[in-house]
Protein backbone atom coordinates (compact mmCIF):
# COMPACT_ATOMS: atom_id res chain seq x y z
CA UNK A 1 0.00 0.00 0.00
CA UNK A 2 1.91 3.11 -1.13
CA UNK A 3 0.81 6.43 1.01
CA UNK A 4 0.35 9.42 -0.25
CA UNK A 5 2.58 12.36 0.69
CA UNK A 6 1.35 14.31 3.65
CA UNK A 7 1.17 18.04 2.03
CA UNK A 8 1.05 20.83 4.26
CA UNK A 9 -2.01 23.67 2.96
CA UNK A 10 -2.19 27.06 4.41
CA UNK A 11 -5.60 28.60 5.86
CA UNK A 12 -6.21 30.93 3.71
CA UNK A 13 -6.27 34.29 5.47
CA UNK A 14 -10.03 35.91 4.17
CA UNK A 15 -10.10 38.90 6.11
CA UNK A 16 -6.40 39.83 5.72
CA UNK A 17 -6.04 43.49 8.09
CA UNK A 18 -9.25 43.05 8.77
CA UNK A 19 -10.32 42.83 12.81
CA UNK A 20 -12.56 39.90 12.90
CA UNK A 21 -15.15 40.83 15.77
CA UNK A 22 -17.53 37.81 16.02
CA UNK A 23 -16.26 34.93 14.96
CA UNK A 24 -19.71 32.80 15.51
CA UNK A 25 -21.84 33.75 13.10
CA UNK A 26 -25.80 33.31 13.58
CA UNK A 27 -27.43 30.44 11.32
CA UNK A 28 -28.57 32.35 8.00
CA UNK A 29 -31.99 31.13 6.54
CA UNK A 30 -33.38 31.36 2.94
CA UNK A 31 -37.27 32.56 2.13
CA UNK A 32 -38.60 29.80 2.53
CA UNK A 33 -36.52 28.85 6.23
CA UNK A 34 -37.85 33.25 7.49
CA UNK A 35 -41.42 32.26 5.94
CA UNK A 36 -41.73 28.79 8.55
CA UNK A 37 -40.66 30.67 11.46
CA UNK A 38 -42.64 33.93 10.68
CA UNK A 39 -45.91 31.71 9.62
CA UNK A 40 -45.87 33.62 6.55
CA UNK A 41 -45.86 32.64 2.74
CA UNK A 42 -42.50 32.91 0.88
CA UNK A 43 -44.36 35.97 -1.15
CA UNK A 44 -44.96 38.14 2.05
CA UNK A 45 -41.31 37.40 3.51
CA UNK A 46 -40.39 38.93 -0.37
CA UNK A 47 -43.00 41.86 0.34
CA UNK A 48 -41.37 42.54 3.70
CA UNK A 49 -38.20 42.67 2.23
CA UNK A 50 -38.88 44.77 -0.70
CA UNK A 51 -40.47 47.33 1.95
CA UNK A 52 -37.59 47.29 3.86
CA UNK A 53 -39.32 45.87 6.96
CA UNK A 54 -37.01 42.83 6.51
CA UNK A 55 -33.34 43.51 6.31
CA UNK A 56 -31.38 40.52 4.22
CA UNK A 57 -28.04 39.34 3.81
CA UNK A 58 -27.31 39.05 0.01
CA UNK A 59 -24.76 36.69 -0.94
CA UNK A 60 -24.34 36.99 -4.44
CA UNK A 61 -27.87 36.07 -5.88
CA UNK A 62 -28.70 34.67 -2.55
CA UNK A 63 -31.16 36.28 -0.39
CA UNK A 64 -30.86 34.94 3.30
CA UNK A 65 -32.06 36.09 7.06
CA UNK A 66 -30.18 36.43 10.08
CA UNK A 67 -32.22 34.96 13.11
CA UNK A 68 -31.46 38.33 14.92
CA UNK A 69 -33.27 40.48 12.29
CA UNK A 70 -36.16 37.80 12.43
CA UNK A 71 -36.28 38.39 16.05
CA UNK A 72 -36.39 42.11 15.75
CA UNK A 73 -39.14 42.13 12.95
CA UNK A 74 -41.41 39.84 15.38
CA UNK A 75 -40.00 42.70 18.53
CA UNK A 76 -40.64 45.90 16.13
CA UNK A 77 -44.54 44.40 15.15
CA UNK A 78 -45.47 43.17 18.66
CA UNK A 79 -43.38 46.28 20.80
CA UNK A 80 -41.07 45.55 23.38
CA UNK A 81 -42.00 44.74 27.38
CA UNK A 82 -41.16 48.35 28.58
CA UNK A 83 -37.79 47.79 29.40
CA UNK A 84 -36.89 48.48 26.15
CA UNK A 85 -35.97 44.72 25.50
CA UNK A 86 -37.84 42.36 23.32
CA UNK A 87 -39.22 38.62 24.92
CA UNK A 88 -39.60 37.07 21.91
CA UNK A 89 -38.91 33.39 21.27
CA UNK A 90 -38.91 31.93 17.51
CA UNK A 91 -39.05 28.28 16.74
CA UNK A 92 -36.00 28.33 14.76
CA UNK A 93 -36.35 24.64 14.15
CA UNK A 94 -34.80 22.96 17.05
CA UNK A 95 -35.49 19.87 19.14
CA UNK A 96 -39.28 20.82 19.61
CA UNK A 97 -39.96 22.33 16.06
Amino acid sequence: MVQEPYIMVPEPKLLQGMEVVNQEMEPLHDIKSAARILALSTWGVRYLISRGRLRPVRIGRLVRLEEEELRRFVAQSRGSDGNGESRVELNMGGENG
